[in-house]
C-alpha cells in the first residue's frame, strides 16, 4: 500500500476557518474518491498545519482517484473556491508501512468509506492529542498507531510515526532526538483519532 502524507501551511490565524469548510463542504466529496486516513490540526511546531493521510493500494488507483476528483462539482464549485485561498504552502510525501496497529488495519480495510458532511454544530476535535515524530531511526512510542518510512518527498528515508499521546508524555524527553516533532489534534471525522 502507499500512504501520502499530504501537509497544508495555512494563512495564520485561518486553520480553523479551513477545517470547518472541509468538513461541512469538503469531506463528502473528497471522500467519495480519496480514501482517507487521517486528518490533524498541529497544537505545537510549525501551528496553523494541517496533516492528512491518503491510502492507495497502488499508484494507479491514487490517479485514478484524484483525476475523478478533478471532474467532481461540488469539489470544484464549492470547496476549492471557498477553501483553496487560505493555503500558502503545501508539501507530500509517499510512504511505506512498517509498523501497524488494530486501529490502523482497521482503517485500512475500510478506507474506501465516503464520510458524510458534518454540521457547523459538530464537534472539530476528537478527544486525544496524538503526535507526529519525524526521525532518522524508528521511534518507540507507548502507543503507536502507525510507523512507516518515506520513500518519496519531503525527509525521503526518514520514519514517520503516529502515536497517541498522553498527557504525561507531553513534556518527555525523546533519547531518540527526533527530527520534528508535532502534537496534533485529530478532527472528529478523521479515521485515525
Amino acid at each position: 500500500m502507499i500512504f501520502e502524507l499530504r501537509t497544508y501551511e495555512l494563512t495564520a490565524t485561518k486553520a480553523q476557518e479551513y477545517l470547518n469548510l472541509f468538513r461541512t463542504l469538503g469531506v463528502e466529496h473528497v471522500t467519495a474518491y480519496l480514501p482517507m486516513g487521517g486528518y490533524f490540526l498541529t497544537e505545537t511546531g510549525q501551528l496553523n498545519r494541517i496533516h492528512h493521510i491518503w491510502i492507495y493500494e497502488t499508484f494507479a488507483e491514487r490517479t485514478a482517484a484524484r483525476q475523478a476528483l478533478s471532474s467532481d462539482l461540488g469539489w470544484n464549485k464549492l470547496f476549492v473556491p471557498s477553501a483553496f485561498h487560505l493555503i500558502e504552502r503545501q508539501r507530500n510525501a509517499f510512504m511505506i508501512l512498517q509498523k501497524s496497529s488494530k486501529l490502523l488495519d482497521k482503517v485500512c480495510a475500510t478506507r474506501r468509506t465516503q464520510h458524510h458532511a458534518q454540521t457547523p454544530e459538530a464537534q472539530l476535535f476528537g478527544p486525544r492529542l496524538l503526535s507526529l515524530t519525524y526521525s532518522k531511526t524508528p521511534f518507540q512510542p507507548k502507543e503507536r498507531l502507525g510507523q512507516w518510512r518515506i520513500t518519496s518527498g519531503y525527509a525521503a528515508g526518514s520514519y514517520v510515526t503516529l502515536a497517541i499521546t498522553a498527557d504525561e508524555d507531553l513534556l518527555t524527553y525523546s533519547e531518540t532526538n527526533p527530527l520534528e516533532h508535532e502534537l496534533l489534534r485529530p478532527l472528529s471525522c478523521s479515521p485515525l483519532q
